[in-house]
C-alpha cells in the first residue's frame, strides 16, 4: 500500500470516530442542559417546601367567648312627672240619671248605678231632689251670668257646698267641683232634666 493510501485510510477512521463521539455528546451533557432550563431530571431530589408552623395560641386554649351582658343598674325607676296645674285631664258629656254617680278619678269618666254617699264623689238623688257630694268633694255654684268658667275661675272660689237643689241645675249653669286629691272640675248643664240632666264634665290637674 502506498503512502498516500495509508493516509486516506487513517483520515477515514478518524472521521468515523469523530462522528460516533459527536452522537454521544447530547446524552452526556443532557442533564446539565435540563437543569439549566429548570426541567426536573429523573432521580434528582427537589428541595423541600417549608411547612406551615402551627398557630402560636397556647395548647388547650379555646376561642374567646362573647362578653356577657352587663347587668342593668339597680335602683328605683324614674318617677313620672305630675301634670302641671291647669292641665286638662278628662272631658266627658253624659246624662246623670237619678240613682247614678261618678268619681272624679274615674278613667274613663262614666256614671254608674248605686248613687249613695259611700259609692261616689258626685251623685244624683231624685228622691231627695239634690245633686250631692261625698268623700270630701265639694261644689261651688257659679252665678247665672257666668258664661265662661276656666280653671283659674274655679281655683279662686271658696264658698263650698256639699249638695245642690234640682232647680240649680238649669240649662247653662256652671258648677265648680273639688276633690280631695287636688283635682278641680267643672260641671256644665247642657240640658236641664229633673230625671237625667245632661252635663259636660271637665277635670283639671290642681294643686294637692
Amino acid at each position: 500500500m502506498s503512502e498516500g493510501s495509508k493516509i486516506a485510510v487513517l483520515l477515514a477512521v478518524l472521521g468515523g470516530l469523530f462522528t460516533f463521539g459527536a452522537a454521544f455528546v447530547p446524552v452526556i451533557w443532557g442533564g446539565d442542559d435540563n437543569q439549566q432550563e429548570g426541567k426536573p431530571v429523573a432521580g434528582a431530589s427537589t428541595p423541600e417546601q417549608p411547612r406551615p408552623t402551627p398557630s402560636s395560641s397556647p395548647s388547650g386554649s379555646t376561642a374567646p367567648s362573647q362578653p356577657a351582658d352587663e347587668p342593668e343598674p339597680s335602683g328605683p325607676s324614674p318617677t313620672k312627672k305630675a301634670p302641671q296645674p291647669g292641665t286638662v285631664l278628662r272631658t266627658e258629656t253624659f246624662a246623670l240619671a237619678s240613682g247614678y254617680g261618678f268619681n272624679l278619678e274615674d278613667k274613663p269618666l262614666r256614671p254608674a248605678p248605686g248613687a249613695t254617699s259611700q259609692n261616689y264623689d258626685i251623685w244624683h238623688s231624685d228622691a231627695q231632689e239634690v245633686f250631692g257630694t261625698s268623700h270630701g268633694a265639694t261644689f261651688v255654684l257659679m252665678p247665672e251670668e257666668t258664661r265662661r268658667v276656666t280653671y283659674e275661675t274655679c281655683s279662686q272660689q271658696s264658698a263650698y257646698e256639699i249638695w245642690l237643689d234640682m232647680w240649680d241645675m238649669a240649662t247653662g249653669r256652671s258648677i265648680c267641683m273639688y276633690g280631695t286629691n287636688g283635682v278641680v272640675g267643672l260641671m256644665e248643664v247642657v240640658r236641664s232634666d229633673d230625671k237625667a240632666p245632661e252635663i259636660k264634665v271637665t277635670l283639671w290637674q290642681g294643686t294637692a
